[in-house]
């Protein structure tokens, strides 16, 4: 009889157990198991500004961050602004960012003791900010580095697959000749560029951080220079033609370290652009580099800068990142199912295949709410959250196969 109680008890408890793993399961298998990427790289994203430009970056990179950036789901990567050093203003701007989201780290970056910046190109702090991100190691012990401009902007979801490809950092750049950004790689790396990285498409431009020191190196050693400032000197009043970090630092990895990044370059298409033929020419015909043409999703643009071709970007600006907000929600944020249409829903999907800072629809045809002409605050209201509407966005990825990537060559390699 006891024999009997202690079977019958012990059934009794495997029962429980069985429930139990059977309500277990059943909550596994619909909870979003996406709360948080641990196992993501970890990434730095870094900002030159200073201290003059803080609307442009407040405005732009920062409120484009908050937006689309996920912060908590990401929590092995941070955002550093560095600022000048000898700059009180800068002090005092980086002082209010500090105490702002997404509470960024700020750093100060000491001038050189040495002439080191130029004017023969632009302005003395220009050449100061492309000198500056070849030292973006110095602001982070994470193991990869993302450089972005103050007035560049996130107009999609982030996911460490966006950035990341096969685990190693995705590369963009455009296969397309004739701005003079890439006159100094050939001066430099004796090679023929293979395309152009200042593109506006590119952001973050994603460099691991123990190569930055193999670039300074490797430069200075090629101009016989002493140390890098003196380097930097004969690049930005020597070398003819415009000069870009980004090409100097991306043909470097092309040259010494290509099977540690994903490479993603556009190939142009001169017909579509008969206004600008030898600018969309093809800048290489090496066919290791045209087949590495591969389609990605782009997830920053750069803002344009030329208010002749834009004249009413002040406008268009907002109006864009409201109908990207309103992509990343699925129309469930703020006002977005009145205002959004099928044509703006496919504008927004096909720019995020496309270079530049592009219209998503003709806003003419909708009235835009009062709040965003002009706009004072970030265009977000409604019964869903910013986290809310990450959720939503990241549950639907499928959105970037259903895009129409033949712009792009396909990917024929491995």
């Amino acid at each position: 009889m006891r024999y009997l109680i202690k079977t019958k008890k012990l059934l009794y408890f495997l029962f429980f157990i069985w429930i139990l793993l059977l309500i277990f399961r059943f909550f596994y298998t619909n909870i979003d198991k996406t709360y948080t990427w641990n196992n993501a790289p970890n990434m730095s994203i870094i900002c030159r500004c200073y201290g003059e430009g803080a609307g442009e970056l407040w405005n732009a990179f920062i409120m484009s961050y908050l937006l689309f950036w996920p912060m908590s789901k990401w929590p092995n990567s941070d955002v550093n602004l560095i600022f000048d050093d000898e700059n009180i203003l800068d002090h005092q701007i980086a002082n209010v960012f500090a105490h702002l989201p997404p509470f960024p780290n700020i750093h100060f970056e000491k001038k050189p003791t040495q002439d080191t910046f130029c004017s023969n190109w632009r302005s003395k702090g220009y050449s100061r900010q492309i000198y500056s991100n070849f030292y973006s190691d110095l602001y982070s012990n994470n193991e990869y580095i993302g450089i972005v401009d103050a007035d560049s902007i996130f107009v999609a979801q982030v996911t460490p697959e966006d950035l990341f490809v096969d685990g190693k950092p995705r590369i963009i750049g455009f296969n397309g000749c004739c701005t003079g950004w890439t006159d100094s790689v050939v001066d430099i790396f004796n090679i023929e560029p293979i395309a152009e990285f200042m593109s506006d498409n590119a952001f973050p431009v994603i460099i691991k951080r123990n190569h930055f020191k193999l670039i300074r190196e490797y430069i200075t050693e090629k101009l016989n220079a002493s140390t890098f400032e003196e380097a930097f000197k004969f690049i930005c009043s020597k070398l003819k033609g415009k000069y870009t970090q980004f090409d100097l630092l991306v043909h470097y990895l092309w040259k010494f370290k290509k099977d540690e990044y994903s490479w993603h370059l556009r190939d142009w298409d001169a017909g579509k652009f008969k206004q600008h033929v030898l600018f969309h020419k093809r800048l290489s015909n090496n066919p290791k580099v045209i087949e590495l043409n591969r389609p990605i999703i782009q997830v920053m643009k750069h803002l344009p800068i030329h208010k002749s071709t834009y004249p009413k970007f002040n406008l268009d600006f907002f109006k864009i990142i409201y109908d990207y907000l309103c992509l990343a929600s699925k129309n469930k944020a703020g006002d977005c199912k009145i205002f959004t249409s099928l044509d703006i829903i496919e504008g927004s999907q096909k720019n995020l295949f496309t270079d530049g800072f592009r219209q998503t629809a003709e806003w003419k045809e909708r009235k835009m709410p009062s709040y965003l002409n002009p706009i004072n605050e970030i265009p977000w209201s409604g019964d869903i959250s910013w986290e809310e509407a990450y959720e939503i966005h990241i549950k639907n990825l499928q959105l970037r196969e259903e895009i129409d990537t033949n712009k792009w060559r396909k990917y024929n390699g491995n």
